[in-house]
């Protein structure tokens, strides 16, 4: 009675899913709890509401202007992408995935930021801030490949460069991680 079968919460979750709660919840050689409850959890907060809505609010509006011309990285978005990388990389040298996974949600909650405080759909859409949001998915589509493959390869192919590397194109995609009642 103490074993959870992993096969079923792929099934209804994902092998994403598994994997981010496994990696997120449990220290790396420490023992760890596990229940579906935090496991559901974790899913809707984390994944559902967190990256995949993310990923959405993105993508809808990128998808909107079809293509986007290319811009510089914002130094703000720059610096903090580079503190995900240097999180996830001084993280995984420690064997720490867990703290690794909590630089990436930091990534993913100033991207969440910014969205709420510039509202880059209003006035037909900022271009610029758009852009922004897409570079900062597409490295978040790079730097979560290790953890979250499946997801990031959703992220990663729903963002196109054209041959002069200098406008996206955006694709629609399906929902990441759908919402689970």
């Amino acid at each position: 009675g103490n074993a959870i079968d992993p096969l079923e919460l792929v099934s209804r979750y994902g092998r994403d899913a598994l994997r981010y709660f496994l990696l997120r919840e449990l220290a790396f050689g420490e023992d760890g709890d596990f229940s579906r409850e935090k496991f559901h959890n974790r899913y809707q907060s984390d994944l559902a509401n967190g990256l995949g809505n993310f990923t959405a609010r993105v993508l809808a509006m990128a998808h909107k202007m079809n293509s986007l011309p290319f811009v510089d990285v914002d130094p703000s978005f720059a610096q903090a992408i580079h503190a995900a990388r240097e999180t996830v990389f001084s993280s995984c040298a420690r064997g720490r995935f867990h703290d690794a996974l909590f630089g990436i949600w930091e990534l993913i909650s100033f991207g969440d930021r910014y969205i709420n405080m510039h509202k880059p759909w209003e006035r037909g859409g900022d271009i610029s801030s758009i852009t922004q949001l897409v570079l900062l998915l597409e490295a978040l589509g790079d730097i979560l490949d290790p953890f979250l493959p499946d997801a990031a390869a959703v992220i990663q192919s729903a963002i196109v460069r054209d041959d002069s590397n200098r406008v996206f194109l955006i694709e629609s995609r399906p929902v990441l991680f759908p919402r689970i009642s």
